[in-house]
């Protein structure tokens, strides 16, 4: 009889811990539950597409505010700053009003982008600032680079949602710009059909800019599994030019094809 009630309270001890360990999973599993569902679900990092902000803007109201998170001294000598511009993404719309995004109430959450839109270039010495993008931009990278006594701004950027996620961010396929420093010029740089630029750096032992692009063949939005070739910058004729010119290029495709050279 103590045999039977000793092996009754081992099985009640084996039942209460494993009743613990699921309570204590369950609570785990709860509490994942309640952080996902109080963390925003619009946290994605990008702008919002041109459709929607066009028929906010017809309605006289905006979802996003400039935001102007750090700046970077270019050029400490002449004093010459540079700001790159950010969003806050409301949690509600809201009208113009008559102040800037930045002095204006609203209610809601709002968080940032960390998508930049634009740069603002400052002159100090002489009191001038300029805003390099005009138009809307989801501006993927930018980089300083040094040529003799130019200096220029490389910067990659999307203007359309390309991929089709309803943001406006690095995701998307990206354009080449490059704005002179010296003449406060922006220069959209013209890459082959199809491109996307997939990075860009200096490359110091070659004294070369570098611009590494994809080509997107089948023209579907994505860049998967498809073509990918290095360039480099001419900053005198703002142009890109290729490293293998065509008849190399056609060499190699005609070797990989398994066909006689001529």
């Amino acid at each position: 009889m103590g045999k039977k009630i000793e092996k009754l309270k081992t099985y009640n001890q084996i039942l209460l811990a494993l009743a613990g360990t699921l309570a204590v999973f369950f609570i785990i599993f709860v509490g994942i539950l309640a952080v996902i569902d109080f963390y925003p679900r619009n946290h994605q990092v990008g702008m919002m597409v041109n459709d929607e902000v066009e028929e906010l803007t017809e309605q006289g109201l905006r979802k996003e505010i400039i935001s102007i998170e750090s700046l970077q001294v270019i050029d400490s000598v002449n004093q010459i700053i540079l700001f790159p511009i950010t969003h806050s993404r409301l949690g509600e719309v809201e009208s113009y009003g008559k102040d800037i995004g930045l002095m204006n109430s609203f209610s809601g959450e709002y968080y940032s982008g960390y998508v930049y839109n634009n740069l603002v270039i400052q002159d100090i010495k002489n009191g001038k600032t300029n805003v390099v993008f005009k138009d809307r931009i989801g501006i993927g990278e930018y980089s300083i680079y040094k040529l003799n006594d130019e200096k220029f701004i490389v910067i990659t950027g999307s203007k359309l949602d390309t991929n089709r996620d309803e943001l406006i961010n690095n995701e998307d396929f990206q354009d080449l710009y490059v704005y002179s420093l010296n003449s406060s010029t922006l220069s959209k740089i013209e890459l082959p059909k199809n491109a996307t630029v997939l990075n860009v750096y200096e490359e110091k032992k070659l004294n070369q800019y570098i611009v590494r692009i994809g080509v997107d063949r089948n023209e579907n939005g994505f860049l998967k599994d498809e073509p990918k070739v290095f360039m480099k910058m001419n900053f005198e004729e703002m142009k890109v030019e290729t490293f293998l010119d065509d008849e190399v290029l056609n060499t190699l495709q005609r070797t990989l094809e398994g066909r006689k050279l001529d």
